[in-house]
């Protein structure tokens, strides 16, 4: 897993082409993808589980925050600013070219990084929701 991970993460050796820039991000899209997906579904059933079944005491279904077009939204703005990444990094390239070498990497992590914290939102948010209206029944 380390030797994956760390692969991940490389960037060949040499001076890269345009192209190669290119390549070297779409091959990281597959397990971008992957990651991203994997811990959305794990997010999106927590979410479903909190919306659907601990806020139903405290609000009626039709105030309740459910919308299935926000996956599919997220989905397709994941991969737009996924693509950004390797336009960036063609841009950088011709400005600095003495930093692009590591600007990929670190692009590739920070984006993937956040795109998996915006997975958390949804569930934390009604998490919290659940938690005010919990204790404020209380009271």
């Amino acid at each position: 897993m380390n030797r994956a991970f760390k692969k991940l993460f490389s960037i060949p050796q040499g001076n890269r082409r345009w192209w190669s820039i290119i390549v070297w991000w779409e091959l990281r899209r597959i397990p971008y993808n992957l990651a991203v997906g994997v811990i959305g579904i794990v997010n999106l059933a927590a979410f479903a589980f909190i919306n659907d079944t601990l806020l139903k005491p405290y609000l009626a279904f039709e105030n309740r925050d459910w919308e299935p077009l926000s996956v599919v939204l997220f989905a397709f703005a994941a991969n737009f600013f996924y693509t950004s990444g390797w336009v960036t990094e063609l841009i950088v390239s011709r400005i600095a070219p003495e930093r692009a070498r590591r600007f990929g990497p670190i692009a590739f992590g920070l984006g993937l990084g956040f795109t998996v914290l915006l997975t958390f939102l949804p569930p934390v948010a009604d998490g919290i929701r659940l938690v005010w209206f919990a204790s404020h029944k209380s009271s």
